[in-house]
């Protein structure tokens, strides 16, 4: 194991487990315009790639996805920032067709769980790793099979300026649906200053065509200085807290 923060799979963080934070991120994911970091969130979630296209009756990738934030697109985070991703899932909802009877949709949070965990179960080969610099990359986690988290039943908002949407697995509507999801998740409490990048890399087999790919760099800078002027100092008198 190397020697970074990670959140042990029966913890929580901020009050949350494993799978409270898997369906924030897809809330995260589909619900704005542009699903990304900005300075001073609390979180940073990272995503692999989406590139699904129709083929006949079946949505297939383009080609073998994979998400580049490297070198110029780089994310600066600030010391203290927590880091979330999935290095592989599955997520089904009320407006998903049953994978078994291509003429319905799921109607039941028995039936959303059971497509998920058996994506999950028929998954292949995954790994998820991190550098420093030149470091040698090495494992994030001992086991990545430890951290396997179920969320509980969400309400996912699919934002029509969403633009992933269309580029899902399966095509996702505008609107709110019952959902829920499964897989494996790490979650990093925080990572050190450093004058130099981490490199987070994780990719996946899924089951069929699915995959799961990215490599981030990430650079860890200090927090800014408060703006806020301290006047501890200042004598309180009468009924003002501050005199000036």
């Amino acid at each position: 194991m190397n020697g970074y923060d990670i959140v042990p799979p029966n913890q929580n963080f901020r009050g949350m487990s494993y799978g409270e934070w898997a369906a924030e991120w897809w809330k995260w994911l589909l619900s704005s315009k542009n699903p990304d970091y900005s300075k001073g969130d609390p979180v940073l979630f990272l995503r692999g790639a989406f590139d699904y296209e129709q083929v006949g009756e079946q949505r297939r990738p383009k080609r073998k996805l994979h998400y580049d934030r490297t070198g110029d697109k780089k994310i600066e985070i600030v010391e203290g920032t927590a880091i979330f991703f999935p290095v592989i899932e599955a997520e089904f909802n009320e407006e998903h067709p049953d994978p078994d009877d291509r003429g319905a949709l799921i109607t039941t949070e028995a039936k959303m769980r059971y497509f998920a965990r058996r994506d999950i179960d028929e998954g292949g080969p995954m790994g998820a790793t991190i550098k420093k610099g030149n470091e040698t990359p090495t494992k994030i986690v001992d086991d990545l099979k430890d951290y396997r988290a179920e969320s509980p039943l969400l309400k996912l908002v699919v934002s029509d300026e969403s633009p992933i949407k269309d580029y899902l697995e399966v095509l996702a509507k505008d609107g709110t649906f019952d959902a829920v999801a499964d897989g494996y998740w790490i979650l990093i409490r925080s990572l050190p200053l450093s004058d130099e990048p981490y490199q987070i890399h994780f990719e996946a087999k899924g089951r069929g065509d699915y995959s799961n790919s990215a490599t981030y760099d990430i650079m860890v800078k200090p927090k800014p200085p408060s703006s806020v002027e301290d006047k501890s100092d200042i004598l309180i008198t009468g009924n003002s807290i501050l005199e000036t």
